[in-house]
């Protein structure tokens, strides 16, 4: 799904050599990324909408998809806190 460009913000990117989409879709997918559990589940449409917002959001969900996971004591102050919407830090 991630390598299908989907989304609006930073098509351009894609095919632009130097930026982050251009090098992360250049890089082989490692893991369908997972979405954090909340009490309100993300419906498909919130998700997509979520992610064709910004640039940013592109971005994250690629590197989440080319990127390992980084242990507990490596992640980022949103992730230790449970925040954000992916399962994993990277």
């Amino acid at each position: 799904m991630v390598k299908q460009h989907l989304w609006s913000r930073g098509k351009k990117d894609f095919s632009v050599t130097g930026t982050l989409l251009n090098r992360l879709n250049a890089t082989e997918a490692k893991r369908e990324p997972m979405l954090r559990v909340r009490k309100e589940p993300w419906s498909g449409e919130q998700f997509d909408k979520h992610v064709g917002l910004r640039r940013a959001n592109t971005e994250a969900l690629h590197a989440q998809a080319v990127s390992v996971s980084l242990p507990h004591d490596q992640m980022c102050r949103n992730c230790q806190r449970g925040e954000g919407p992916y399962n994993a830090c990277v």
